[in-house]
This record gives structure tokens, C-alpha cells and sequence, in this order.
């Protein structure tokens, strides 16, 4: 891997090496075919305009593609975090200097530009706030690998109708991709994920391959939650690799005037399984509660 960055880099030196030969050896062939074909010196400036324009813009495409090829392999290299958002800015940087030095060849003064374009600059950046805004957002979440591609997550913001449970198809410089459970492609803005969203990350600690999530369950006080929880584990654990549950644990959670919640953690194969391996769950402690709560009932009856 250190040796595909370093291939990279050398690549990008090479380049710029390259461009400083070829432009020192069009200088000095303008002035040899000028000795030959005097005409040549009335149009010198302007072929000197195109030529350094065209060898300026070509590099800058070559050295970009470089720098992409250059942050995929870093991208791996850390364990595969997106890096969009950084090459974006830099692609920015290499063709805002390859413009500039272009205006420069060309004697344009820069200071001047600057200057008349600092009210209009003032303009734009409140017109573009929330671009930008969301571009920094998306910076700051691929440079910091919170989010990464192709990995299972469970999103809660205030912002949301319900929390999005899926897995990340891409961090995009505005917007995150995500696959729900439920098999829509939904893109949501990177301003609302950085600043008012917590993120849980479904991998499985001891196997990477699996998943876990929990989910609470909430219950009347009529019946005893100790034989509840035993018959529905019981049952949970006969059904559980229907659904793709490889194993689950179960936890008298809260106890309440009114309800007693019981808490599942549970561990499934594929996010696609999502719902049935939750279904199964539910519908299994239902069935206990009221299998319980009959036997009860025909107790109390005889």
C-alpha cells in the first residue's frame, strides 16, 4: 500500500517536471522557427497564449486524476473511508491555480480582480451559505470517517420522521445515500447529519461480517415478566435462524408502575433481515405475555 502511494507521488513529481521541460523547450523552438519564418514574431504573444494555456490545463487534468488515484489508495489503505469530499476541494485547487497562473501568462493583475470582486464575493457567499455549508459538512464527514461505504447503520435526528436504519451507498460532497431496510434509496443532507444526528454503527464487534441491534419491548405488569421472558425466549431461541438471528440476549430492562419493558439484543446476518428477525421478536414476547397471562387466568378460575 506504501509503495502505491509512493508510486502515486512519484507519478505527480514527474508531471510537473514534465510540464517545466515542455514549456522550456517550446521557448526555445519559438525562437529557432523565428529565425526562419520572421512573420512568426507579429503573432509570438498570442501563440505563446495558447500553448502555455493549453500545457497548463492539460497538466492540471493529469495532475488531478493523479490526486484522485492518490486518495482512493489512502482510502483503502484506512479502511476504506470516502474521500470525495477531500478530492473535491482539491480538484478546486489545482484548476483555480492552473486559472490563475493561465490570467498571469496572459498579464492579467490578480490584485486588481480581487479587489473589484470583494463585494460581489460578499454577495455570493451569503447567496451560497447553505452550499457551503453542506459542501464543509460533507468535507468533515468523509476526512473523519464517521460515516463509511457499505457499512450498516441506525440514524436518529430530531429532524427525521423515524430514525433511517440501512447501510451507506455513498458520502456525497451535499448529500449521504443510504439503503434503507426497506429497499429505498434515500439521500439525506450532510448539514443535518453533522449537526443534529446521532449515528450507531450496526457491525458486530466480534465478527465484522454480522450485525447487532436492539430493540425494547414494553408490557402490562399483569402477568410475571420472569415467566414471560422464559417462555419467549424459549420460543425465540427455537425460530431464530428462520429469520437469520445467529443469537440474541434478553434483560428485564425497566419496571414501571404500569409496563415493564423487556430489552433485546440481538445478533443477524444480512441488514435485509432486518425486519423479519424484529417481527419474529416482537411476536413471539406478545405470544409468551398472553400464553402466560392464560394460564393465569384458568389458575384463578379453578
Amino acid at each position: 500500500m506504501a509503495g502505491s502511494v509512493r508510486k502515486e507521488l512519484r507519478q505527480m513529481l514527474l508531471v510537473i517536471i514534465l510540464a517545466v521541460a515542455i514549456t522550456i523547450f517550446i521557448e526555445f523552438l519559438l525562437q529557432y522557427l523565428e529565425l526562419y519564418f520572421p512573420t512568426l514574431i507579429l503573432y509570438d504573444t498570442y501563440i505563446r497564449y495558447v500553448t502555455y494555456t493549453i500545457i497548463i490545463l492539460g497538466f492540471a487534468v493529469i495532475i488531478s486524476h493523479i490526486t484522485k488515484n492518490l486518495l482512493e489508495t489512502v482510502s483503502i489503505k484506512i479502511g476504506g473511508r470516502n474521500l470525495n469530499g477531500v478530492y473535491t476541494i482539491l480538484r478546486a485547487l489545482i484548476y483555480g491555480v492552473a486559472i490563475m497562473t493561465v490570467l498571469l501568462t496572459m498579464g492579467f493583475s490578480l490584485t486588481g480582480a480581487l479587489l473589484g470582486g470583494t463585494v460581489g464575493g460578499l454577495i455570493l457567499s451569503f447567496a451560497l451559505q447553505n452550499t457551503i455549508s453542506s459542501i464543509l459538512s460533507g468535507l468533515l464527514l468523509t476526512s473523519s470517517g464517521v460515516l463509511k461505504p457499505k457499512e450498516p447503520v441506525y440514524i436518529y435526528s430530531w429532524m427525521f420522521d423515524n430514525p433511517v436504519l440501512g447501510v451507506i451507498e455513498d458520502v456525497k460532497v451535499l448529500t449521504t445515500q443510504i439503503m434503507t431496510i426497506d429497499g429505498r434509496l434515500v439521500d439525506l443532507p450532510n448539514t443535518a447529519l453533522l449537526s443534529s444526528s446521532q449515528f450507531t454503527c450496526l457491525t458486530y464487534s466480534e465478527d465484522k461480517k454480522l450485525m447487532s441491534h436492539t430493540i425494547i419491548m414494553g408490557f402490562a405488569v399483569d402477568v410475571p415478566i420472569w415467566e414471560m421472558m422464559e417462555e419467549g425466549g424459549k420460543n425465540l431461541e427455537a425460530q431464530k435462524e428462520s429469520v437469520g438471528i445467529v443469537k440474541f440476549h434478553s434483560s428485564f430492562q425497566i419496571k414501571g408502575f404500569n409496563t415493564n419493558s423487556i430489552k433485546v439484543v440481538f445478533v443477524f446476518k444480512k441488514m435485509s433481515m432486518y425486519n423479519d428477525c424484529v417481527n419474529l421478536i416482537n411476536t413471539t414476547y406478545e405470544k409468551a405475555y398472553w400464553a402466560v397471562k392464560a394460564r393465569m387466568t384458568q389458575q384463578q378460575s379453578k
